[in-house]
């Protein structure tokens, strides 16, 4: 797990890896990132040409651990968790991305996998038409997925029969910074990947 040390103006003053890191000390890290999401500088993060790009995972958390789904605020989120578990312990997440693409209605969420590779969930993301959300909402359906490895590429796997839906609410986002929010009970922070 990440932990991010932020300034109140929203300056990523320093960030490290925290192994297990206990109820006290997520409490403090959300109480960081609450800070932040209250200087939020992009009062309408839908229409703002910050959001689409290729973010990176820094930290993510469940923001009440006995009232979330137990899978949220995992680094590979609620639906690769979900499968982790089957590879009894041989695989470990060692990178998680995702790609949006808000105008062209595309969200990818790409994690890295120690002796797996690299899986890849592809999925449709839109401006959520919920009152009183519609400046910082984005639904999104996860449609497929696949895992690479080197040059082989599985085929393509349809979701429709799980059919994994959500949203996400945007809290704080500037050209480098992003924090979110997702409905299964998590709170995320992510930077920006420069290309």
């Amino acid at each position: 797990m990440l932990f991010i040390i932020l300034h109140s103006n929203g300056t990523l003053l320093a960030f490290g890896y925290l192994q297990d890191a206990k109820a006290k000390k997520k409490q403090h890290i959300l109480g960081l990132i609450e800070a932040l999401e209250a200087c939020n500088p992009t009062t309408n993060p839908i229409d703002s040409p910050f959001l689409s790009g290729f973010w990176s995972l820094l930290y993510t958390a469940p923001t009440d651990e006995e009232k979330v789904d137990k899978y949220a605020g995992t680094e590979e989120g609620p639906f690769l968790a979900r499968l982790k578990p089957l590879s009894l312990g041989t695989v470990r997440q060692t990178a998680s991305f995702q790609v949006i693409d808000l105008q062209g209605e595309s969200v990818q969420n790409i994690a890295d996998f120690v002796l797996f590779g690299i899986k890849v969930i592809k999925g449709r993301a839109v401006k959520s038409s919920t009152p009183g959300k519609e400046s910082r909402r984005i639904d999104v359906t996860f449609e497929s997925f696949y895992v690479s490895i080197g040059n082989w590429q599985s085929p393509v796997i349809p979701l429709d029969w799980v059919n994994p839906k959500g949203w996400v609410d945007n809290t704080f986002l500037d050209q480098d910074l992003r924090v979110g929010r997702g409905d299964k009970g998590s709170v995320f922070v992510s930077a920006r990947v420069k290309e």
